[in-house]
């Protein structure tokens, strides 16, 4: 027992001296410690100056990033509601008017729920499909305001080309038919 006690000893003492710990002092402070302790030199007047210009030429970008960013979050609604309008447009709830806007019909298939729904998928793809011909228009140098008609007449027949088969649509006579044929694949 004494011998193990002094092994036990002499391994504690050993053992102990193989291991260090070693602290690094750095004298300066993260850029963590300078923003919670707040200490930040104030900014010269040059420096302000360039800042404000920067910040019309960000101003000036976010106002063409903002067509950009309202067409992709329309589109990404068109996405979302597609199935819906789909299901609509098949059971003749929802069709294509001549100017490219969607229009409720004469639907006696649905209930109040869905009537809501129907109503507010209306709404969203009303706003969706401008924002997306005013993106348009505002990407190609050679259209215009002008152009609009032209830009919607083209853009109703993606979307009539993309319908699910019986979708009622007005043709340039005016008159109600359904598509007979079905959607092209996607």
């Amino acid at each position: 027992m004494k011998h193990l006690n002094f092994y036990l000893l002499m391994s504690c003492l050993v053992l102990t001296g193989c291991f260090t710990i070693k602290t690094v002092n750095i004298s300066q402070k993260t850029s963590l410690e300078h923003q919670l302790m707040g200490s930040f030199e104030p900014l010269t007047e040059e420096e302000m100056l360039l800042g404000t210009v920067r910040d019309e030429a960000k101003l000036l970008k976010a106002q063409e990033m903002g067509l950009d960013q309202i067409a992709l979050q329309a589109r990404r609604r068109q996405l979302f509601n597609r199935d819906d309008i789909n299901h609509f447009k098949e059971q003749g709830c929802l069709g294509e008017a001549i100017k490219g806007q969607l229009m409720i019909r004469n639907c006696s298939k649905i209930d109040n729920e869905q009537r809501k729904l129907l109503e507010q998928v209306l709404e969203q793809e009303t706003q969706d499909r401008k924002s997306i011909i005013t993106w348009v228009i505002s990407q190609h140098d050679h259209l215009q305001e002008t152009h609009r008609e032209q830009v919607i007449d083209i853009y109703r027949q993606f979307i009539l080309s993309r319908s699910p088969k019986g979708t009622p649509f007005e043709s340039t006579s005016g008159t109600w038919t359904q598509k007979e044929t079905s959607a092209t694949p996607q």
